[in-house]
């Protein structure tokens, strides 16, 4: 539910709450911002964060308080999650217990952080990292709250992720790091090591499939850059280019860039050096 008329009044956004054009089941009217309207003729679903004009159709509320507001989707999302009175996450919290390791990695841990070049106390403290015997777990953030995680045995060099029935969300239903991914630009990477090396703006698929939520999340960013792995493999370069064509098709202004890696002759984003990563993310701040 969204207190939609405190939202409504912060913004000096002009409404109505009664009238011909006001259903009960709609809540409040704005004047259609896509028609010539003075009659309040977009009813705002405060439940369903729709909007729907007798001029002009239906609408998603990220998208009218973004054209209304002139700001990016991604804030008009955050704008509505501010104003949320119970978010979905919550809920979720409410109805079943979610556990994650609580221990801090110890010199093993961090040996092998740094074995790989990262700066471990910054890694740990910036992204959470706890430990779990000779695993490290990395919590999956989404809106403020730990959804998911994923392990990395560091003897035996494979992940394993969060079971969907200890989950809030399925870590494929969202992205990593999306929490910090707060530019009009985004870039879509396959695994947390990329990430933790590209930094702010950076999010990881877990891995070369993608799914329509996965999708969804996306949508809200100006720019989006996929940066899949260096590979000769055509099953990756196939899935690089549909997750890019689907964002395409739903008008998102996307580039795929494998030129980066080639020309420094690396694998993945997480083997460049911390000048070449802030190099590359430069390019689109």
């Amino acid at each position: 539910m969204i207190d939609i008329e405190r939202l409504l009044t912060d913004y000096n956004i002009d409404y109505i709450t009664s009238g011909k054009n006001v259903s009960e089941s709609w809540g409040v009217g704005i004047n259609d911002p896509y028609a010539h309207d003075t009659g309040y003729h977009m009813g705002i679903n405060p439940v369903g964060a729709y909007c729907y004009s007798w001029k002009t159709g239906g609408a998603q509320l990220n998208k009218v308080l973004a054209d209304v507001l002139n700001i990016t989707w991604y804030k008009a999302d955050r704008l509505i999650e501010e104003y949320s009175t119970v978010t979905h996450i919550e809920k979720m919290l409410n109805k079943k217990k979610f556990v994650i390791a609580e221990d801090k990695p110890s010199k093993v841990h961090k040996d092998y952080l740094r074995s790989r070049g990262f700066n471990a106390n910054y890694l740990i403290d910036t992204y959470d990292i706890r430990a779990d015997g000779y695993k490290l777990v990395f919590p999956v953030y989404y809106k403020g709250a730990i959804v998911s995680y994923q392990e990395r045995d560091i003897r035996k060099k494979f992940y394993k992720a969060c079971s969907k029935e200890i989950a809030i969300l399925n870590y494929k239903d969202i992205l990593y790091n999306i929490d910090r991914a707060v530019s009009d630009f985004i870039v879509v990477v396959e695994g947390l090591f990329d990430v933790f090396r590209l930094g702010d703006d950076a999010v990881a698929t877990f891995g070369t499939s993608w799914t329509k939520n996965q999708v969804k999340v996306l949508l809200p960013y100006k720019k989006v850059i996929i940066m899949f792995d260096n590979e000769d493999n055509a099953d990756t370069k196939k899935r690089a280019n549909g997750l890019g064509a689907e964002l395409s098709m739903l008008g998102v202004d996307v580039e795929i860039n494998w030129e980066y890696l080639q020309s420094l002759g690396i694998h993945d984003a997480g083997e460049l050096n911390q000048d070449q990563a802030d190099t590359f993310m430069n390019k689109w701040r």
